[in-house]
């Protein structure tokens, strides 16, 4: 899939949605954005193009669980903005509205764990996305040891896709 026809909702400092345009789209939920942007891919995305392409989308809306920009996890702040969570699943919602019976890769990752407020934000996220009622929710391969699905880093580009068991955190 080239990295081609992107666009993004947000800024430096804060990314709500990076999506391909195309009408059968992937829909992926990570932990929070990193470098990505309309001009240029990152290691992430660059999986996400990889695993939606083999799956037979011909887009990706990346979505995340926290809307805050940084490669490193541990640089998020202390504490939630509820405002910007607030926004974030207003876009995630709107998204993934756009699409009939939408193909969820759910792929937060071991990450989730490194911030209080994530598990309480994905907790909101979660509860938003159950009135999708044909939505199908995946993952790459099994859960990972501490029971999270794994991020799109941490997964071989040919692991069999499961079914992701929604579930209220």
């Amino acid at each position: 899939m080239e990295y081609r026809h992107i666009s993004m909702i947000g800024d430096d400092k804060v990314r709500y949605v990076l999506k391909k345009a195309g009408s059968h789209p992937l829909f992926v939920l990570g932990v929070n954005p990193s470098t990505a942007d309309e001009v240029k891919s990152d290691r992430t995305i660059t999986r996400v193009c990889g695993f939606a392409d083999r799956l037979g989308f011909d887009s990706f809306v990346m979505l995340n669980v926290y809307p805050l920009r940084t490669p490193k996890i541990e640089e998020l702040p202390a504490e939630v903005d509820f405002s910007l969570h607030k926004q974030n699943i207003s876009h995630i919602v709107e998204e993934i509205s756009k699409i009939e019976n939408p193909s969820i890769l759910v792929a937060y990752g071991n990450s989730i764990s490194k911030k209080k407020y994530l598990r309480l934000c994905l907790k909101d996220i979660l509860k938003e996305l159950t009135q999708f009622k044909g939505a199908k929710f995946i993952q790459l391969g099994d859960l990972t040891n501490e029971g999270n699905p794994r991020h799109p880093l941490m997964a071989r580009a040919d692991i069999e896709i499961k079914e992701y068991k929604l579930k209220m955190i």
